[in-house]
Parts: C-alpha cells; structure tokens; sequence
C-alpha cells in the first residue's frame, strides 16, 4: 500500500514538526518504540533513542587564545551557536479510511527530531545515526508510518491497538479500505539557525547505541558554513566543566519561529568516563538535556566539540530520569569525519568572525563591523552577524 515520492515539501514539513515536536529521542540505549503521546496524532513510532578545537595562532592577535568563559561581554553562544543546526528526519502522509465504515482523513507521521553541527565549512553535519535512521530506512520509516495509521484508528474506534496490529486479517482489512489522499513525502531537512531549511544527505554512519557507534555525518549543499572544532577527548578529564548545546523537545506552535530555530545551552559537567558492552568509549554528562538534543555538540571551555549527546538513562515507571546524559566523545567522531573524507578546519566564515568578536570584546566597534559584514557576505544564513552589527552601531553612536 505505502510508496515512497522521495520529495520533501513545506507542507509537509509543517505537519511533521508539529506532530513530531515530542519525539523521544533520550529514552535510553535499548531500541523501542517511542511510548504513545497524549493523543495518536503526536504518536512517533519509529526506533528511537533517548536521548574542534579553536587553534591558537600566535601569529594572529585575534585568534582566541584563552578560554571563551573569560571572554570580555561575549558569551559562548555567540561563538558557537550559528554552527548548531536542528533535524528532521521521518516521513508524512494524509489518508482516508473506510475503515469499520467509518470514513476519515488522517495525518500520519513517523521519524523525529535532533541537533547536530558542522564540522567541515562545505555542509558536512556531525550527528547521532538515531537521528537520521528515517531517512537511511525508508521501508523502515513506511513500516512505522502505517503503524502509526492503525494506532490512530484504534484510538477511534476505542480498542487497544494491540488488537488491529496483531491481527493480520485486520490489518489487510485497514489496508485495503484506505487511499492516500495525499501521498508518503519522505522528510530530511537540516534547518540551520536563521530558519532556512534544506535537504540532507546521509554520508556515512554507523550504528543505533546497542548496535555500534552512533555517530553519522550529513550533508547538506551550502559553502562557508561555520564550523565548530573537534578537541581531543583524551585530554578530557572527570569534573571537567561543560556545556551541551542542541534543540529539546518543545511544540513549535508555542514559540516564534525565530526562538524555535535557536539552539538551547545548558551547563553541567563531566561525570565519569565510561564504556559501552562494544567498547565505545562515552561521557556521563551532568548538563540537563532531553529530547531533540540527540546529536548535538557538548563543548569544554575553550569552545572545542569533545562529544554528541546521544543517550540518557532508561526511564522509571514511564518517567524520564533528568541529571545526566551519555555523549559519544570527539575522537571517535574523528574517526567517521575521516571516513567521509574531510577535514574539521576552520573555513574563512570562522576566521571573520572571531577576528570582529575580539574586536567586539575590545570595543573596536568599527572594524568589528567591517569583520561581520565579511561574515554576511560569505555566509547569509549567520544566525548572529546581524545583532552584532547593530549592537555596534548602537555602542557608536552611544560614544559620540
């Protein structure tokens, strides 16, 4: 019955980010179904998990050089968030159903949503493959898709799903009483930070946690793009100081689309130093995260990725466990960056916009201007040369 159109479109979207916006992607490293939402319409079925080093140049006075927590007026997110991009990966369909003559016209979805970050200025993304397993498993995410359609129709009809999806003569029933009305769009968009939205695709990836390493890099067509770096996460050490960038969970109906598209920060520490049964090393991270930030970066101070958040704690009597989180480490990142065949160097978008946010920190104003406007020229998409801008020439006229 489903087939697959392989075309994206922004309705289509839209009914998959409101529909989605609940996705568990932080339920724990076991793979399952997402647990049934309030109502059948926000129900996700697809398997799911819960959840670069800033060189110094001495050459160079405005490469940073010193821990971006002592930067003077200019805050980490000013750094890092352009870099920070949000996913959405699934598929979507409108169906009637004559189903127990009754006539209906459902919207289905299956998939989610996630974080992620460039790491190479030529649209290469670092995420978890979780994050993007709709899209590497179309006949996957059909399978889920249909489910998600009986599901629906059982809540109707007030029976437990349990009894449509089990019974096969039922379901082939369900399924030839049914006509797309409009048909399956496969979804797998990056939406960068000023709100554009964009086609990905899935370079290379490994594994589901509990499967292998759940880590994939994506790209998507755009040059210039900001990039954050990788540090070495061998260096990294038990209570060292961190903070978790990405996109949680939240109904995109109750924000603007402007605070919708805005990466989230949150701070914490990290934990311990684990293994997973494969060998894999992963941090415990004590910074608040939840679900959508699945394949976001966790930075130490200097700015520098030392890992992807990727998988929380196994939930307790249906309740999510908060305070701590698991993050595969950046050199194991390294390692599928390599394989994709790039580099994780700074492009020159990087090198204008630190240079204007030294200057920034430096009250130079005017070339700090001259540096951002480099940065718009170059990138268009930068989420924050445009507030910079103005707050310069505000604090201009403000001296005069």
């Amino acid at each position: 019955m489903l087939h697959n159109t392989n075309k994206t479109s922004k309705k289509f979207f839209a009914i998959f980010a409101s529909s989605l916006f609940a996705v568990n992607l932080l339920t724990g490293c076991g793979s399952k179904k997402a647990d049934a939402l309030d109502n059948a319409n926000d129900k996700v079925v697809v398997t799911q998990l819960n959840l670069g080093k800033l060189r110094q140049n001495d050459s160079n006075p405005t490469q940073l050089n010193r821990p971006l927590s002592i930067q003077n007026r200019v805050p980490l997110a000013d750094y890092t968030k352009p870099a920070v991009v949000q996913i959405a990966s699934g598929c979507t369909a409108k169906v009637r159903s004559n189903y127990n003559n009754q006539s209906k016209v459902y919207d289905v979805s299956a998939g989610g949503m996630g974080s992620g970050f460039f790491v190479n200025s030529d649209g290469y993304i670092v995420t978890n493959v979780h994050v993007v397993e709709a899209s590497k498993n179309s006949q996957e995410c059909q399978k889920a898709l249909f489910e998600n359609y009986v599901e629906q129709i059982a809540q109707d009809l007030g029976v437990n799903p349990n009894e449509l999806l089990n019974n096969p003569k039922a379901l082939q029933e369900i399924d030839n009483s049914s006509e797309f009305i409009e048909e399956i769009k496969q979804i797998n968009s990056v939406i960068l930070p000023n709100g554009e939205t964009l086609p990905f695709e899935i370079k290379v990836s490994g594994a589901p946690t509990g499967q292998g390493k759940d880590v994939a890099v994506i790209k998507v067509e755009i040059k210039n793009a900001p990039v954050l770096k990788l540090a070495d996460s061998e260096q990294v050490q038990i209570q060292d100081k961190i903070v978790a960038l990405g996109y949680p969970g939240i109904n995109p109906s109750i924000l603007d689309e402007k605070s919708f598209a805005e990466a989230t920060i949150t701070s914490g520490e990290i934990s311990a130093k684990k293994q997973l049964a494969d060998g894999s090393p992963v941090f415990q991270i004590s910074a608040s995260v939840t679900h959508g930030n699945s394949g976001g970066p966790v930075l130490n101070e200097k700015g520098e990725v030392i890992g992807i958040t990727t998988f929380g704690g196994e939930p307790v009597n249906g309740q999510e466990v908060s305070g701590f989180a698991f993050a595969f480490t950046s050199n194991t990142i390294m390692e599928f960056v390599r394989q994709a065949g790039v580099d994780n160097e700074e492009g020159a978008v990087d090198k204008f916009y630190n240079e204007g946010l030294e200057l920034y920190s430096q009250g130079v104003y005017t070339q700090a201007i001259e540096k951002f406007e480099n940065v718009k020229r170059l990138f268009p998409q930068h989420s924050q040369v445009d507030k910079l801008i103005q707050e310069c020439q505000t604090k201009i006229v403000a001296e005069k």
